[in-house]
């Protein structure tokens, strides 16, 4: 678990879980999540409400997540209705989580709404490129763009918002191919109707692909700075 007040108005929270799914099957050149010991309901709970009585009373945006909050083998239901149910007692009014476009449903979305009792709920979708290509050859996450849509519509049918996370600096590309990607994506996401879009600079992380392909010579990150 982890918690960090990063301004008087927004703060972090990881708690813990049994892992990420998805990099138990081999996805993400650059993810290094591993693949935790099991976890019970109320150690999950606990975290966050141990996270959640160390808010700052002025936090207004609360980002709140495991790896993939809405997939029910990481994140049993009734761990994260508990979970939702601590967040609705807290002073933020946008509460923000993560997961992984094929995890969301629409009764999951529309029970976490109910939940928070009247708060924004954002739910930040891995999209990491617009490029269908990309995402899958350099990132290894095979999902469609179709599957990209289907997802925010079905968040924006059940009363949340839709958020996607990019990646800026997608391993085995060009400093050119990065930048006109990421311009590229941006522009597409907010085309597709996501509501808001969020960058995220990637660093070579040890236990990845990306990082033994770095280690011997055969892949340079492009300076992002």
């Amino acid at each position: 678990s982890y918690f960090n007040q990063v301004t008087e108005h927004y703060a972090e929270v990881w708690f813990p879980s049994g892992g990420c799914m998805w990099d138990t099957l081999g996805h993400c050149t650059t993810c290094n999540y591993g693949a935790p010991v099991a976890v019970g309901l109320d150690a999950m709970v606990g975290a966050v409400k141990i996270a959640a009585a160390a808010l700052q009373p002025t936090t207004d945006l609360l980002w709140v997540s495991a790896f993939d909050t809405l997939h029910e083998r990481e994140v049993p239901a009734e761990a994260r209705r508990r979970i939702f149910e601590v967040l609705a007692t807290t002073p933020a009014r946008t509460i923000l989580t993560e997961a992984h476009p094929v995890s969301v449903r629409p009764a999951a979305v529309a029970e976490c709404v109910e939940l928070l009792q009247g708060r924004t709920f954002g739910v930040q979708l891995g999209v990491e490129t617009m490029d269908e290509f990309v995402r899958y050859a350099c990132v290894n996450k095979p999902f469609s763009n179709s599957t990209l849509e289907r997802a925010v519509r079905t968040l924006h049918g059940a009363g949340a918002t839709a958020w996607a996370n990019l990646i800026v600096g997608i391993p085995f590309l060009s400093r050119r191919e990065v930048v006109s990607g990421t311009v590229n994506s941006i522009r597409d996401t907010v085309e597709l109707g996501f509501d808001q879009v969020v960058l995220f600079p990637n660093h070579v992380k040890e236990h990845t692909v990306a990082h033994i392909m770095a280690t011997a010579g055969r892949y340079n990150p492009p300076d992002l700075w």
